[in-house]
């Protein structure tokens, strides 16, 4: 039997002998690479990846002017909602304005959320919805707590007792 273990003549034969000036051939070079920002991203994450990198740029120049996209309009579409002085609306304006001061916060702008907020909160007592404004008053103390913000004298005289003097002029009224 010649499929035996070692009976084979070419298991026994030595391996062809290579010259000792031998170069192994260069290997192919792969494919040049996407210009994608991570490896294995595809081409739709790519042209995602670049339209939020647009829009993250376009919104830090808006805020490098002073004010975003969302704070700009946030009193005219809240004064809209609020006009009609219905419950749905007042709810949908108090969502409005605790988005756009999540957004802020969450950008790390802080002090801006808290400015944003307390003018929301104020329009909303202004237009005599307390307990809306109530939420949108928790939702600032939260983000407070939330970000560790130091409590000082500015803080104080700007935020919370401009709100305090809306939900006194709001509950004479």
């Amino acid at each position: 039997r010649s499929h035996r273990l070692g009976t084979s003549s070419y298991l026994l034969s030595p391996p062809p002998s290579r010259p000792s000036s031998f170069v192994p051939p260069p290997l192919p070079l792969p494919s040049p690479a996407p210009s994608f920002p991570f490896p294995s991203m595809s081409s739709a994450a790519a042209r995602r990846y670049a339209r939020q990198k647009k829009a993250r740029a376009s919104s830090a120049s808006a805020a490098d002017a002073g004010e975003g996209p969302d704070t700009a309009n946030l009193a005219s579409r809240m004064a809209a909602l609020l006009a009609s002085g219905t419950g749905p609306e007042a709810y949908e304006a108090l969502q409005l304005a605790a988005s756009v001061v999540r957004r802020h916060a969450k950008a790390g702008d802080v002090p801006s959320a808290l400015s944003v907020g307390t003018a929301a909160v104020l329009r909303l007592l202004s237009y005599g919805l307390i307990p809306t404004a109530t939420q949108l008053a928790r939702d600032l103390l939260a983000l407070l707590i939330d970000y560790h913000v130091p409590v000082t004298d500015a803080l104080v005289s700007s935020v919370l007792l401009s709100i305090h003097a809306g939900y006194v002029a709001a509950l004479s009224a």
